[in-house]
């Protein structure tokens, strides 16, 4: 009798088994796909099954093998997804990075360029579609999933500074009825990528005052490792000299205060699949909550708070890939070099064998690499390249680069590549100059 009634509870236990075996053998059926991309990285490429040329007679013709699975941190075609973000009237920066950009392609690579603006531009944007039909172009404001206004309330909490708490970040001014007009407000796209793009993997994000010199497949095919971004290391400008690093240290332990070296953010690579499986937004935005909250009496955490670079080095230092510096040779547009950028510019120059023609002096700034694989100008500094001589604010030398062994104003290099078509465009948009375009 005792064992009659084991019965039904054996029963149960056998059901239930049964049970949680289906459920395991869903889950693993309609695992995401996302998933399957970012397993822990592996030193080799997984192996590639042959494909069976000879026919079973048995089941007919062997169906082909299953598409590999992708390593961590690789491209998944050879579409080249760019992104410019920009607020200014004058679009002469897109023209030259769009225009450079498809010069130095090779034959056959495919470019998406991704151009976020304001409203009022797009109608001067949507003409490079003209201009470059071997190109695709997409123009998008930053209403997606809110990030307009997450980007305002975020910006009108620095402005206000320490102390600001959660009553600063309403995303209007201080009549309380329109958003406030940010002049950053462009530079903080680079913050919320994944969000504004959900459906790319890897995005190639670049400055208005940048200037292509190779071809971007050369970067967009380089493997990332797991890591959510690459970027050229700024070592001219550590972390700790404009961070607090005292006050960082009073709530975080000695061995994780960022140090060393910080990264440029004119030219970045991202994995947005990787970004968003370590929820790297959240780590930049808890460094803008922490400043905005930070009590007045204890000081700022950090400078200028309204440079996207600061809260991006806190969240991303030691994460993210250093590029070849090639990539991103920026300060081009600065009168001159401080003694301590002259002696890490030197050491890298002595590294590569590339020889100083001005012998140590800090005038004028220099790009003394060839293109080679990869080159990227940036001019950073106090001036944009597409300024006149008359709107900067102080004269400066000019910067030198070496092009085909022989030094010319970096200027020039950039100005060979703003030539617009000789005729109108848009309506009120493209102004007609005497160059031609880069084909």
């Amino acid at each position: 009798p005792a064992r009659g009634r084991n019965v039904p509870v054996l029963l149960g236990v056998f059901t239930l088994s049964v049970c949680l075996i289906n459920v395991g053998l869903l889950a693993t059926q309609f695992e995401p796909q996302y998933m399957r991309l970012t397993q822990p990285p592996v030193e080799e490429a997984l192996p590639l099954l042959k494909e069976e040329e000879e026919l079973s007679e048995e089941h007919g013709p062997v169906p082909p093998p299953p598409p590999p699975l992708l390593r961590i941190g690789m491209p998944v075609a050879d579409v080249v997804h760019v992104c410019i973000a920009t607020d200014l009237i004058e679009v002469d920066g897109v023209f030259v990075v769009v225009n450079s950009t498809l010069f130095h392609a090779a034959e056959g690579t495919t470019f998406f360029f991704h151009l976020i603006a304001p409203a009022e531009l797009h109608v001067r944007l949507v003409g490079l579609q003209t201009i470059f039909p071997r190109a695709n172009f997409g123009i998008f404001a930053m209403a997606a999933n809110g990030v307009d206004f997450k980007i305002r309330s975020r910006l009108q909490a620095l402005r206000v500074g320490p102390g600001a708490g959660r009553s600063a970040g309403t995303g209007r001014d201080a009549a309380g009825t329109h958003p406030m007009a940010e002049p950053a407000l462009f530079r903080w796209a680079v913050a919320h990528l994944p969000t504004l793009f959900p459906k790319l993997r890897r995005l190639v994000w670049l400055h208005t005052d940048t200037l292509v010199q190779a071809d971007l497949l050369a970067l967009w095919q380089l493997p990332m490792d797991g890591k959510p971004l690459a970027a050229v290391s700024d070592c001219t400008l550590a972390v700790e000299s404009y961070v607090n690093v005292s006050l960082i240290s009073s709530f975080t332990a000695q061995n994780e205060v960022p140090r060393g070296c910080s990264f440029d953010m004119g030219v970045l690579m991202f994995d947005l699949v990787q970004w968003n499986t370590l929820d790297i937004s959240s780590r930049v935005e808890y460094w803008i909550r922490l400043y905005s909250r930070m009590p007045p009496l204890m000081g700022q955490l950090y400078e200028d708070a309204l440079d996207p670079r600061i809260p991006f080095n806190l969240a991303l230092h030691d994460a993210y890939l250093p590029l070849d510096r090639r990539w991103n040779l920026f300060s081009l547009n600065r009168r001159a070099y401080s003694h301590h950028e002259l002696q890490i510019w030197s050491e890298a120059w002595n590294k590569s064998s590339v020889a100083d023609p001005f012998r140590g002096s800090l005038q004028p700034v220099r790009a003394l690499e060839e293109p080679g694989e990869g080159r990227i100008l940036h001019f950073s500094g106090s001036s944009e390249p597409w300024e006149s001589n008359e709107q900067r604010v102080t004269p400066r030398a000019s910067s030198q680069c070496m092009a085909n062994g022989v030094l010319a104003r970096c200027e020039e290099l950039w100005q060979s590549y703003a030539g617009y078509p000789q005729k109108e465009v848009v309506d009120g948009g493209w102004r007609s100059r005497q160059q031609v375009a880069h084909r």
